[in-house]
C-alpha cells in the first residue's frame, strides 16, 4: 500500500491560512477597521455599507510570505437611490479618498479597482451600488473596465466554498488555499478567482476524503484546453511533478516525495 502525504499537507495548508491572532492577521484586520472608519467618516451618509467580501471572507487568501499579490476586497456601498451618480464619479470619490488618506498606497494599476498597497496586504477598494426587488432580494453593481455599471454576486461563491467546506469536513478550504499556493510559487499563470472557481467545480469532491486527495485531484483536474500556452505548459508540468511524487509514495520513499512535492508548494 502507498504511503500518504496527507498530514505533510495538511501541514502546509495550515501554513497557508492567515492564523488567528497572528502578526499578519492583525495588522491586516486593523487596517480593514482603519479603512472602513475612515470611508465612512469622509463619505458620511453617501455610503450606506462597507462590506468585505473575497478570499478574506471565504478564509483562503494565504499569507503574503507566499503569496505577494494578497488582498482584501472592499465594496463601498453607495447611498445610490438619493445620490444617483455614474460609476466613473463614485470612482472618482474613492479615489480622491485615497489620494488624501492612503497617498504613499495607492497603486495606479487595476482600474477601475482603487488600489492602495501595503506592506502586509493590499485593498482593493471598489465603488459599489445596490438595488433591491420586493425588500428582500439584492443585487449589486461595480464599474467595469470601461467604468459603466456591471451586475456582479459578491458573496455567492464564497457561500459555495462555505456550504462545500462544511459538506467535506473542512478540507475544501485548505485544498483552496494549496492550488493558490502552487499558483503564486510558479509565477501566477492563473487568475486567482478563475482557479479556486474552476477547483471547486471541476474536482469530484463526492470521491475526496483527505486534503491531499483533494490536492492531488485539484492538479489532475487543472485544464490543459482553452488555455495559454503557459497555463497548458505550467499545468502539464504539475501534473508530470504529481505523477513522480506518487511513484515515490508506491516505493514508499516518502523522502523524495516531500522533495518533489516542494517544486509544486512552496516551503
Amino acid at each position: 500500500m502507498a504511503n500518504s502525504l496527507n498530514s505533510y499537507i495538511s501541514g502546509l495548508a495550515s501554513n497557508y491560512f492567515i492564523s488567528h491572532g497572528s502578526t499578519e492577521r492583525n495588522q491586516i484586520v486593523s487596517s480593514i477597521n482603519t479603512v472602513k472608519s475612515r470611508l465612512k467618516s469622509h463619505f458620511g451618509s453617501k455610503v450606506k455599507n462597507v462590506l468585505i467580501f473575497g478570499s478574506w471572507d471565504r478564509d483562503t487568501t494565504i499569507p503574503r510570505k507566499y503569496d505577494s499579490n494578497s488582498d482584501v476586497d472592499i465594496m463601498i456601498v453607495f447611498d445610490h437611490d438619493s445620490i444617483n451618480n455614474t460609476a466613473e464619479t463614485y470612482r472618482k470619490w474613492v479615489l480622491e479618498f485615497a489620494q488624501s488618506k492612503y497617498s504613499t498606497s495607492l497603486s495606479k494599476k487595476d482600474f477601475p479597482t482603487v488600489r492602495l498597497d501595503m506592506t502586509h496586504i493590499t485593498l482593493d477598494l471598489i465603488p459599489t451600488k445596490i438595488t433591491t426587488l420586493l425588500d428582500a432580494f439584492y443585487f449589486y453593481y461595480i464599474p467595469d473596465s470601461g467604468n459603466k455599471w456591471m451586475s456582479t454576486q459578491p458573496f455567492k461563491f464564497s457561500q459555495e466554498v462555505k456550504n462545500k467546506n462544511t459538506q467535506k469536513n473542512s478540507i475544501v478550504k485548505p485544498v483552496l488555499r494549496l492550488i493558490k499556493a502552487w499558483n503564486a510559487h510558479i509565477g501566477y499563470p492563473f487568475e486567482s478567482f478563475i482557479l479556486e472557481k474552476y477547483v471547486l467545480e471541476n474536482v469530484s469532491w463526492f470521491w475526496i476524503s483527505t486534503i491531499e486527495e483533494g490536492f492531488f485531484a485539484a492538479i489532475n483536474n487543472l485544464p490543459t484546453w482553452d488555455v495559454t500556452l503557459t497555463q497548458k505548459s505550467k499545468v502539464q508540468s504539475a501534473q508530470s511533478n504529481l505523477s513522480t511524487i506518487k511513484s515515490f509514495l508506491e516505493k514508499g520513499d516518502v523522502a523524495m516525495a516531500k522533495l518533489w512535492l516542494h517544486i509544486l508548494l512552496p516551503k
